[in-house]
């Protein structure tokens, strides 16, 4: 299946903050992050900070350039302890597959590129006023969705925790072969869907298909996609 591939670009009072950078160069139909800020006005100097839902290639490729230099030269990179711990672990690297030893080389290209402006963030911090660290380990060890707040208004950037809707949202055990630890991203996935519609809390995700923003309803033994009504600002 085709799968979409999202950052999400959030405004807030005094800082413009990304989460996630995707690809860059990486394959024909993706990478276009750059090119969409820039049709709005938003150079890479712009961005204050990156919030990361984990560092999987298709979520921090876009950090570098094709020789691993900063795209993003003024931006703190905030990410989960659990995670710079993951990637920079030389026996997590050393029992990876081959290709997924290019997603450490990645990783850590990434991270060396962002020393001394990289905030390791845990559990329930707030790196950013109005926006808290919500765990999601599983996909990945420190993989975490950013909770927006702002009053009674409210939305969970979820990364990972769903790759394909039309298969987990109906079977929540599903899982990918991406996974670090499939059993406990299931066990994360069951309780996030739970949350967020107990709560009608609106998500969004990086690979939900546009507008990728909507709320997740219950149907029977299952879950249900509705995506927000979308239209721009006249």
């Amino acid at each position: 299946p085709l799968l979409t591939v999202n950052s999400f670009l959030i405004q807030m009072p005094e800082q413009l903050l990304l989460v996630d950078t995707g690809f860059i160069g990486e394959f024909p139909t993706v990478g276009r992050l750059l090119p969409n800020l820039a049709s709005i006005g938003v150079e890479p100097g712009d961005i204050d900070a990156i919030l990361m839902t984990h560092m999987h290639p298709d979520h921090e490729a876009g950090l570098t350039d094709e020789n691993g230099k900063a795209v993003y030269p003024n931006a703190e990179l905030i990410v989960h302890e659990d995670e710079v711990s993951f990637w920079l672990d030389e026996g997590a690297y050393s029992r990876a597959s081959e290709t997924v030893q290019g997603y450490f080389r990645l990783a850590r290209t990434a991270l060396a590129a962002y020393e001394g402006r990289t905030t390791q963030v845990g559990a329930d911090d707030e790196p950013v006023p109005g926006i808290r660290v919500f765990p999601t380990p599983g996909h990945t060890p420190g993989h975490t969705a950013w909770h927006v707040h702002s009053g009674d208004d409210s939305l969970l950037i979820w990364g990972d925790v769903v790759h394909l809707p039309g298969v987990q949202l109906a079977l929540p055990d599903a899982g990918v072969a991406f996974d670090i630890d499939s059993n406990a991203a299931a066990v994360t996935r069951k309780r996030v869907l739970d949350q967020v519609t107990s709560d009608r809390m609106r998500v969004a995700g990086v690979h939900l298909d546009y507008p990728s923003v909507g709320r997740i309803v219950r149907k029977r033994d299952a879950y249900g996609y509705l995506p927000e009504v979308w239209q721009p600002i006249l």
